[in-house]
């Protein structure tokens, strides 16, 4: 399949960035995105042997390419791991361009969704929403302009168009302070009471507490992961994705 960008006369543009071709066409497989902020897109990824997944289905960085391979060769059929991190987005950007992005990938099924960062690390931080009370008649209102609200949203409107979103606990940072770390652990405490509240299945990837036990895998900023700190990420991910008791695959 050869793809061509054509002028407002039907001509093809010249240059090797206005075309691409594959030789190798993988169907009825798996398609799987990957939505969230700068970690998910793979910025400070310093090892670039591993940037191109098989068959170049997913030429990127960070963690997508090599959960790609993971994945092809565990299920023996064509998957794919679609990054689409975009770096500084907050929460709350993740909501919002979640219709737009799901509307790109209509077969996608799976979402793996990891924001949290930018909302604890951010001068005017975003509210936890860990307080809030399921089942209180302002349980609603409590979640508005929340972390918890807005993956709650996120989750909702996946589950309405017969998607099935997974969620990834934030990453430690080292750079962060007291308040800031915090404020992290209180968004995975909220993200446990999200996968409890939609009974979600697979277990939620603990990038926390191996960031914790592994600073060393985190770039020079301490809140990036190197390029061994994404292998560990599609590591932790393929773990939970095909575990024998809570996986999906």
């Amino acid at each position: 399949v050869q793809a061509l960008i054509e002028d407002g006369s039907g001509n093809p543009v010249a240059g090797s960035m206005s075309q691409d071709f594959n030789q190798t066409i993988g169907v009825q497989g798996k398609q799987i995105v990957a939505i969230g902020d700068s970690i998910s897109l793979g910025a400070y990824d310093d090892k670039s042997n591993d940037n191109s997944s098989q068959y170049g289905r997913n030429i990127s960085r960070g963690f997508t390419p090599i959960l790609t391979d993971l994945l092809s060769d565990y299920l023996k059929q064509p998957t794919i791991v679609f990054n689409e991190g975009l770096g500084g987005t907050f929460s709350n950007q993740g909501a919002s361009r979640l219709s737009s992005t799901r509307a790109r990938y209509p077969n996608a099924q799976y979402w793996l969704i990891l924001f949290g960062t930018n909302d604890a690390l951010a001068t005017a931080a975003t509210p936890s929403g860990v307080n809030c009370v399921q089942g209180d008649p302002s349980y609603e209102s409590c979640l508005t302009g929340t972390f918890r609200g807005y993956i709650r949203q996120m989750i909702m409107e996946l589950l309405s168009n017969g998607k099935t979103p997974l969620l990834a606990k934030v990453p430690y940072s080292s750079s962060a302070d007291t308040d800031q770390d915090q404020l992290i652990q209180d968004y995975n405490t909220a993200l446990d009471l999200l996968r409890a509240e939609f009974n979600i299945q697979v277990i939620a990837p603990d990038l926390y507490s191996h960031f914790y036990q592994n600073p060393s895998e985190l770039s020079a900023d301490g809140v990036h992961p190197n390029g061994q700190g994404y292998v560990s990420i599609a590591n932790l991910w393929y773990d939970m994705l095909t575990d024998s008791q809570n996986g999906i695959f």
